[in-house]
């Protein structure tokens, strides 16, 4: 989970400091990207932190850190797809050829968290950590 949790606050970390520093007008959308990137970015960084501390005190068995853990995985998923869905597709100048690409990603993201809910619902792990 602190693997997971790191990539994330990297990625979000420096798509939030490139989208502050290049201020290159390329065309409309990437102006609208750049107006939309640091509350992405700043929302991938408290879902991170918050993912990380629940790995943490998740490792002491503390039965509040798995429901943090779910949650915070379920609001990463609607994160995601949001994105893929919302976001994605206001590009004028993709003709779709992006959207799967969009798609993907977002399928490819679902993949750990999915495994983690899953994990984290079984009984075995209920009974470990009550």
């Amino acid at each position: 989970m602190a693997l997971l949790s790191g990539v994330i606050l990297m990625s979000n970390v420096v798509g939030l400091i490139v989208s502050q520093t290049l201020k290159i007008t390329i065309d409309e959308y990437s102006s609208q990207v750049r107006a939309f990137a640091p509350f992405v970015a700043t929302a991938g960084i408290v879902l991170s932190l918050s993912l990380l501390v629940a790995g943490i005190f998740l490792a002491k068995y503390r039965n509040w850190a798995r429901t943090l853990a779910i949650g915070v995985s379920v609001l990463y998923l609607l994160y995601v797809w949001g994105q893929a869905i919302f976001l994605a597709p206001y590009n004028p100048f993709d003709k779709g050829e992006h959207t799967f690409d969009h798609f993907m990603m977002a399928l490819i993201w679902s993949i750990p968290f999915l495994l983690l809910i899953k994990f984290l619902t079984s009984r075995k792990v209920r009974n470990s950590v009550a």
